[in-house]
């Protein structure tokens, strides 16, 4: 998938408001301490911290992404900063008080998954949050791409233009996270919605906040 090009083709391509985990959660992040939002996309998580006094730290590998998000942060004066960069080649100290993951699991494929997993826990802070979501066997989507794509690992599969998508099972999503403490768990369907103007989809989603 082309982001640079998804993210052309409209505003809020992934919806406007931020995850609906992440608003039922952010006060217990200590006030105005540093945040990172790994795969932030048009910043509709980071941009609801950053409102909120975080200071922010936005990676995406999307060029598009990152020059309308530094433009928001500028235009709203709020304390953030995008970066062009993917998680592995962040090279910040740890100290983070939260780390957002959101919508990277389903992309990634497992040794993708687990680096991200020890990279997210190595740049929390002690007593730090991370919030995550990912796909589980129960999605819509999950029988096609189980019977018409390519399988490269458990649940994970290849389509024909090179894309990876892997789901969770039930109960799987904190079991990659060891070493953090579960705070909430949901699993559950999601609303209807589409992307960009694409097709209406609805998504089994597992989220959850840990803490380290």
């Amino acid at each position: 998938m082309s982001y640079d090009k998804l993210y052309r083709s409209g505003a809020d391509v992934f919806g406007g408001s931020p995850e609906d985990i992440l608003v039922a959660h952010w006060d217990k992040i200590p006030p105005g301490s540093p945040v990172l939002d790994i795969g932030a996309g048009q910043g509709r998580n980071c941009i609801f911290l950053a409102g909120k006094n975080y200071h922010v730290h936005a990676l995406d590998t999307c060029r598009e992404a990152v020059n309308a998000l530094k433009n928001s942060f500028r235009r709203m004066n709020f304390p953030g900063e995008a970066y062009l960069r993917s998680f592995e080649n962040w090279d910040r100290p740890a100290g983070y008080s939260a780390v957002l993951l959101f919508g990277l699991i389903p992309d990634m494929g497992w040794e993708e998954i687990h680096a991200l997993s020890a990279k997210a826990r190595s740049l929390l802070r002690e007593g730090g949050l991370l919030f995550v979501t990912a796909f589980t066997t129960g999605d819509d989507s999950f029988p096609g791409f189980r019977d018409s794509c390519r399988l490269i690992g458990k649940n994970s599969f290849l389509n024909k233009d090179g894309g990876v998508r892997t789901y969770l099972e039930p109960g799987e999503l904190p079991l990659l996270f060891p070493g953090l403490r579960s705070l909430t768990h949901i699993e559950a369907v999601g609303p209807r919605h589409s992307h960009a103007g694409g097709a209406p989809e609805r998504h089994f989603f597992a989220k959850a906040v840990m803490k380290k």
